[in-house]
């Protein structure tokens, strides 16, 4: 018969081997394990990474459209005149962006450039503006959190394309409300979209001379969740 003291010592050694294989306090199936080895139970706290994150509960699936709010989404285009002066000149967005909330380097949609305000003659639908893809990760969950990584946008005028690579920083201001910033584009090219002609008659409008044939664009897009979807 075994004395009290073996069978405390057995237990212990239980309840040792027990806790050694437990996942740590802060993993869960949704998170990556700690790299450092099995049994890192006892080691000090380390970050685990996340591999999907969610505001709330859904029993839809993460795949959603996005639509974009006019009241706050700011796009403009900044030509440089010969005397080395900045014009804004602002226009209007709209559309729908397809995102999944486990990867946004899946994101794909187009957004409509309302021209019109320009009065240069530009045909309306004729300018838009393509996501094609980027590297940012998962989308933020908390409110005030951000996730940031590069993005390729192409710019069209009709059957004339220009893609470009900047810089994007998603922002979660609610749970259906996300803010975007482009930042670090490079000038389009309007020779090259089709539309160089134009840039003389913008510059007479504006008394502005000569422009640079090559302006920055500069967007902010304020995106409202709109319809689910449960495809992968």
């Amino acid at each position: 018969m075994r004395s009290p003291r073996t069978v405390g010592l057995l237990a212990l050694l239980i309840a040792l081997l027990t806790a050694w294989g437990m996942p740590r306090p802060d993993d869960d199936q949704l998170s990556m394990r700690d790299a450092s080895g099995f049994g890192s139970w006892f080691d000090s706290p380390q970050e685990v990474e996340p591999l999907y994150r969610t505001v709330e509960e859904s029993p839809v699936g993460p795949r959603r459209t996005w639509t974009v709010d006019p009241a706050g989404t700011r796009f403009a285009l900044e030509f440089v005149s010969g005397d080395g002066v900045a014009h804004r000149i602002p226009l209007t967005l709209s559309g729908a962006l397809e995102l999944d909330a486990r990867n946004l380097d899946m994101a794909r949609g187009t957004l409509a450039v309302d021209v019109s305000t320009l009065d240069l003659g530009l045909e309306e639908g004729l300018v838009s503006v393509d996501l094609r893809g980027g590297s940012v990760g998962t989308m933020p969950r908390e409110v005030g959190s951000r996730a940031m990584g590069g993005v390729r946008i192409r710019v069209r005028v009709g059957d004339r394309a220009q893609d470009v690579d900047g810089s994007l920083e998603v922002r979660r201001q609610g749970p259906d409300r996300l803010e975007v910033h482009l930042h670090d584009l490079p000038g389009l090219d309007m020779d090259t979209l089709g539309v160089g002609g134009l840039v003389a008659r913008l510059g007479s409008r504006l008394g502005a001379g000569r422009l640079e044939s090559q302006p920055t664009a500069r967007l902010v897009l304020l995106l409202r969740a709109g319809q689910t979807s449960s495809s992968p």
